[in-house]
């Protein structure tokens, strides 16, 4: 009995894109929330900023990867 191999990465197989994607929307909600507070206390110049972009921009793309995009052999 052969099976073939499954191409996707662990990280994409079900449960785990799904666990994946809610710890990383957490951390986008922790980095936008600490961001928001480096400005409140005025210091970090640039760093907040990016922070509160980066965070959702990153969390979307990879939320996207782990749950969304198809791989090659599905």
């Amino acid at each position: 009995m052969s099976k073939s191999r499954d191409p996707r990465p662990w990280s994409t197989k079900k449960p785990q894109n799904f666990v994946l994607s809610v710890v990383l929307i957490i951390v986008a909600i922790m980095l936008v929330r600490q961001g928001l507070d480096y400005i409140d206390q005025g210091v970090g110049g640039f760093v907040p900023y990016a922070m509160i972009l980066g965070g959702p921009t990153l969390a979307a793309y990879y939320t996207w990867y782990f749950t969304i995009r198809k791989f090659e052999g599905e």
